[in-house]
C-alpha cells in the first residue's frame, strides 16, 4: 500500500505540473511534443522512485519493514497506513 500511495503521489504531481507546463507555453504544442514532454516526466519521476520502492520492496522480502514504511508515509506526507 505505501509503494502504491507513493506512487499516486508522485503521479498527481507530475500530473499537475505538466498541465502548467503545457498552459504557459499555451497553443500550438503539437502531439509529439506533448507526448515527448510526457515521456520525459514519466521517465524522471521513474528514476527517482526506483530507490525508495527497491528499498521498501527489499525490506518487506526480509520482514522488516514497518520503520521504513512510517519513514516513507511521513516524508512523503502519505498519512497513516491503510489495511
Amino acid at each position: 500500500p505505501t509503494i502504491v500511495s507513493l506512487r499516486e503521489r508522485a503521479e498527481r504531481i507530475r500530473v499537475g505540473e505538466l498541465e502548467k507546463a503545457f498552459s504557459l507555453l499555451g497553443p500550438p504544442v503539437s502531439e509529439r511534443d506533448k507526448k515527448t514532454i510526457e515521456a520525459m516526466s514519466q521517465a524522471i519521476v521513474n528514476k527517482i522512485l526506483h530507490d525508495p520502492v527497491s528499498t521498501l520492496r527489499e525490506s518487506e522480502e526480509k520482514g522488516d519493514s514497518s520503520g521504513l514504511v512510517e519513514a516513507v508515509r511521513k516524508l512523503f506526507s502519505l498519512g497513516p497506513k491503510k489495511g
